[in-house]
């Protein structure tokens, strides 16, 4: 989720 936003390096690595 966040289609990979910068702000949540999770997300961002994950790109969900």
């Amino acid at each position: 989720w966040g289609c990979g936003t910068f702000i949540w390096a999770s997300d961002w690595k994950s790109g969900d």
